[in-house]
């Protein structure tokens, strides 16, 4: 789908310049940036990222090793004095165990880091949605403005009209009642963008004061993506996906080192006696012992077939987690291409007609060749139109950041990831 907005610019470029004036230029990409940096919910994910990260150490190692010192007044040396005795034990778990329990532990060290890549994502998106929620509110301030020119300008005719003799005073005072009306909605839009500006703060961990100051700018839209472009870039870069990935990678090395527990760990000893109280006379033994795993039936068995029944759970959630961020995918996709249609109906039909309307309404009213109710009416259906299409723009930019987030990153031109 490739959506052509050349209207877009002509109304964002005001908003634009205004903010511009104010000095301070902190556009969508440095909030994005403040959001990574600042976030609450994207620090604590990044801290369970370097938790699991350092878990992976812990298993390159040997269990801690035991040094022993005996000191036995039973049996006595040759010569009479205590024996004395310093051994050293060390337990080595069969190889493949350290193998595979490093492995699990580096797979569920990728799970978090896609979480914490999950979790950007979603965060960009809520700053996404707020951005467009303050840019929806001072566009539909500045169209505000315009509706009270055109109602004052209408309210002026109402009064020629009935000062003259020629028009009712009912019809001036709806008139003036039209410019009351745009005043209360200025209020109302004056407080959507405060809330906005409250919710964007609360996302980048700042106060609203902070963000009295930013470059209100949107570019016009131009997306063209598939449904298998979308499903193939989810498949491959959807960070929860990858996360469930690797979990259940996870759960079949687990299930793979439950059984390797039945496999003996090997015991090596080292023992040295003193003698006529020098060890360096003294006598030594050493020793190697294994495991036997011999009541397997009632505890390797059930880790078994615990590990088996976890892996299994985790094929399914895997899969069910990929059925669910597809639909998302498909979903997302389709409001992306609806709304764009939507905007492109506004913009080259709607809008041109109804202005039109309220051009050949004004003239014909203060000609006196028409009636107040057409002009009224057609001025009412302008405003409202106008504040849909300025919905609509908002719904078209935060269906493409669900897009994104779904995806896993930014699209560019061609539907291609960033």
């Amino acid at each position: 789908m490739r959506l052509k907005i050349p209207l877009v610019f002509m109304l964002f470029i005001v908003p634009t310049i205004m903010f511009a004036q104010e000095g301070k230029h902190m556009g969508l990409h440095e909030l994005i940036q403040q959001a990574l940096s600042q976030n609450p919910q994207i620090l604590a994910a990044h801290a369970r990222y370097e938790a699991a990260r350092a878990r992976v150490a812990f298993f390159r190692n040997l269990p801690d090793p035991m040094l022993e010192y005996g000191y036995d007044k039973l049996t006595p040396s040759s010569n009479g004095k205590p024996m004395k005795t310093l051994s050293v034990t060390q337990e080595i778990p069969f190889p493949t165990k350290l193998f595979l329990k490093r492995k699990a532990a580096k797979q569920e060290m990728d799970s978090f880091q896609q979480e914490y890549r999950e979790t950007q994502q979603r965060v960009i998106k809520e700053v996404k949605e707020a951005y467009t929620s303050m840019f929806v509110a001072n566009r539909k301030l500045a169209l505000t403005k315009g509706s009270l020119a055109l109602a004052s300008q209408m309210s002026k005719a109402a009064e020629t009209r009935y000062s003259s003799g020629r028009g009712s005073q009912v019809d001036a005072l709806r008139a003036g009642a039209e410019q009351d009306k745009a005043m209360v909605a200025q209020k109302q839009f004056e407080q959507d963008r405060i809330i906005a500006q409250g919710l964007l703060a609360s996302i980048l961990n700042m106060t609203p004061k902070d963000l009295s100051d930013i470059d209100m700018h949107m570019e016009p839209t131009d997306e063209d993506a598939t449904e298998e472009n979308i499903i193939d870039r989810i498949r491959q870069d959807r960070p929860e996906l990858k996360s469930f990935r690797n979990m259940l990678d996870k759960a079949k090395t687990e299930y793979s080192l439950s059984k390797q527990e039945l496999l003996p760990d090997i015991r090596l000893e080292y023992k040295h006696e003193d003698q006529g109280g020098n060890f360096s006379r003294g006598q030594w033994m050493g020793a190697v012992g294994l495991t036997i795993p011999l009541w397997f039936w009632g505890k390797q068995g059930p880790e078994i077939a615990e590990a088996r029944a976890g892996f299994k759970a985790a094929q399914a959630d895997y899969q069910a987690e990929e059925n669910t961020v597809l639909f998302e995918g498909r979903s997302a996709l389709a409001k992306v291409k609806a709304s764009g249609d939507i905007v492109r109906l506004y913009e080259d039909g709607i809008l041109p007609r109804i202005k039109s309307a309220v051009t050949t309404a004004r003239v014909a009213y203060e000609s006196g060749t028409g009636e107040f109710s057409e002009y009224i009416g057609a001025f009412r259906a302008y405003r409202d139109y106008q504040m849909e299409y300025a919905d609509a723009l908002a719904t078209l930019a935060v269906s493409k950041a669900d897009l994104e987030r779904v995806v896993g990153g930014d699209m560019d031109s061609e539907g291609e990831m960033k």
